[in-house]
């Protein structure tokens, strides 16, 4: 009897947990240009790429022990040669990043076409500074991506260097909201790197 009892509990239990996880899309990046393209033309440009980010932030970074640094602003300095690389212990699944758009005056600026905002993200996988440090560092193989806490998305992104392109589908969703729109990509799988633990990141261009 009280095993029925418990197998019942059980069963309510996780058929609980299992229909409050969403079916989730699967967005798969593209490689958009090469890493002996880009060593040709490394000056990556945002303009008119997209909209203004506010606060951000990481859930870890790796401590410097040479010249270089690994904050989660370099993510943004037009830099490959830079990475954010998180400092957690093992492969760094589980770390994120996370950052604020303003919707009002981000998507007031896309819709009076005061730019060419294309609904896509170009993402360059890994620590670019060299092809050694890209595969002795380990890469992202997926992201999970949330929209104000809420799941939106997987993004998986490929083992290459360069830059890769994600067509989000996003412009439409910030349609259907107000204020301050959060975005947070969680690693959720990585490609291991043939020397150190730790997984980077060199630029998203949004």
């Amino acid at each position: 009897m009280k095993l029925t009892a418990y197998l019942i509990v059980v069963y309510l239990f996780c058929g609980q947990s299992l229909s409050a996880q969403p079916n989730l899309r699967v967005v798969q990046a593209q490689l958009l240009t090469t890493y002996q393209e880009l060593l040709q033309d490394p000056e990556l440009h945002y303009c008119c790429q997209g909209f203004s980010v506010d606060s951000l932030r990481a859930s870890s970074i790796l401590e410097s022990q040479t010249e270089n640094l690994y904050h989660v602003n370099n993510l943004g300095d037009n830099q490959a040669a830079t990475a954010w690389v998180e400092g957690a212990k093992g492969s760094g699944i589980g770390e994120f990043i996370r950052f604020d758009y303003a919707y009002d005056i981000a998507y007031a600026q896309a819709a009076e076409g005061a730019f060419n905002y294309k609904d896509e993200w170009q993402i360059l996988n890994g620590y670019q500074k060299s092809l050694q440090t890209w595969q002795d560092n380990g890469r992202i193989k997926r992201l999970k991506m949330y929209i104000n806490e809420v799941a939106f998305c997987y993004i998986n992104l490929l083992d290459e260097p360069g830059i890769q392109t994600i067509s989000l589908g996003f412009l439409d969703y910030l349609e259907k909201d107000k204020g301050t729109i959060r975005i947070k990509l969680e690693i959720a799988d990585i490609y291991a790197g043939d020397k150190y633990m730790d997984t980077a990141l060199s630029e998203i261009i949004w």
